[in-house]
């Protein structure tokens, strides 16, 4: 649990500053084998090189402060809506062919 303690510290001091910057933000899921979960959330979630941007700045965060083997998975959850209209046209080509 101080593992979890030191890089939820990193975070705080060095990741959450860049992103609120620009609307965004990220939380700590979990912790398991090495790889931190976080939950991106605000304008990161629509970002479309999120999962670049946000895991290298995450993980050489860790880096520099003394956790280099942490790798970093992002979770972001899909838009209702979209994922609404994404079943829509889905079911409209099926009908389709």
């Amino acid at each position: 649990m101080e593992m979890l303690s030191k890089i939820d510290q990193i975070l705080k001091m060095s990741v959450l500053p860049i992103l609120r910057k620009d609307g965004g933000d990220v939380r700590i899921l979990g912790f398991e084998d090495g790889v931190l979960t976080l939950h991106v959330l605000g304008r990161c979630r629509s970002c479309p090189n999120v999962h670049v941007e946000v895991k290298e700045l995450v993980e050489s965060a860790l880096d520099q402060n003394g956790f280099p083997n942490v790798s970093v998975e992002l979770y972001i959850p899909i838009d209702p809506d979209l994922y609404e209209l994404a079943q829509k046209i889905l079911i409209k080509d099926i009908i389709l062919e």
